[in-house]
């Protein structure tokens, strides 16, 4: 009776994921490294206690793991030149900004600004129109705001205390 149910309730998780996958991708592939017999491994197996040492490691990690994709087939990329270090040719309209806005997931944490992308979708109409002109003048001054150079990064810890780091943790 039990072994059943456990299937059923199986059956029906991962029937759900199918059906969510275009709207749920995250969730899917949780679900797929969940399952997968080898899971990453970070660094040599040192322990680390300097912060610079230590994000020079996961550097090194993640450009290893992420694949560069070839962009030779898609017809709206932009050959950018950029001889002078100056971004010409980029256009940034209001309803791009927008419509960026409206994607926005709203089951994301909040950024660096302590603004939840839930708010940020609900006033996406009042603020399309700031942002543009706040970009536009970033493009045009060749200036990025500090704000925008920084983020939250929050390692999520396995098989080990939080007190006690190794580069051989393993990450989600």
């Amino acid at each position: 009776m039990a072994s059943s149910e456990v299937k059923r309730a199986k059956y029906n998780f991962e029937s759900k994921l199918a059906r969510n996958i275009k709207t749920d991708v995250k969730s899917f592939y949780a679900y797929v490294r969940q399952k997968s017999c080898s899971l990453p491994k970070v660094g040599t197996g040192q322990v680390v206690s300097e912060a610079c040492h230590m994000v020079e490691i996961f550097n090194d990690f993640f450009s290893s793991v992420f694949t560069k994709e070839d962009c030779t087939s898609l017809s709206h990329v932009v050959d950018m030149p950029c001889e002078t270090g100056i971004l010409n040719g980029v256009v940034i309209n209001e309803s791009d900004v927008l419509t960026r806005l409206q994607k926005l997931r709203h089951d994301k944490a909040l950024g660096t600004d302590d603004l939840y992308p839930r708010f940020l979708k609900e006033i996406s109409a009042e603020i399309s129109k700031p942002l543009t002109l706040i970009m536009k003048r970033s493009l045009d001054e060749n200036v990025v705001p500090e704000e925008w150079r920084t983020a939250n990064v929050n390692p999520v810890y396995k098989k080990s205390s939080r007190g006690r780091w190794t580069t051989t943790d393993q990450l989600v």
